[in-house]
């Protein structure tokens, strides 16, 4: 690795710089090209699902058994709905904070199952 930074005999560079470089590319090509996909699953207890810590991105989020997609909007159309008090045609969701927000909220002990794209373990 070295020689490919010209310096092989570490005077300008430091290891530890080459480890936060490689790593903070990894992160960038998974995030970018959504390389790393898993699914996660649990049961609604409010209008919330906590995000897990490896999360970067939705792929996509079921509810029930049935098949109920939640469709990700932005703020303006969460507000739209959630102000007025109306009822969308599908549960609406939008990532905020360290959990995804649902609306309206899925009846408590709904399962659940989020397909994410996933940040690369950590290179030491």
């Amino acid at each position: 690795m070295r020689s490919v930074v010209r310096d092989t005999a570490g005077a300008f560079i430091s290891d530890a710089e080459i480890t936060e470089w490689t790593n903070e590319a990894q992160l960038d090509l998974a995030a970018r090209m959504e390389l790393l996909q898993e699914q996660t699953t649990g049961t609604t207890a409010g209008n919330t699902i906590a995000l897990p810590s490896n999360f970067l991105d939705v792929i996509g989020l079921r509810l029930g058994t049935a098949g109920d997609d939640v469709a990700f909007v932005d703020d303006a159309t969460w507000f739209d709905f959630s102000d007025a008090g109306a009822t969308p045609p599908v549960t609406l969701g939008r990532p905020f904070g360290n959990n995804l927000e649902l609306y309206p909220t899925p009846v408590a002990g709904t399962p659940y199952s989020l397909r994410h794209v996933r940040k690369p373990a950590v290179l030491v």
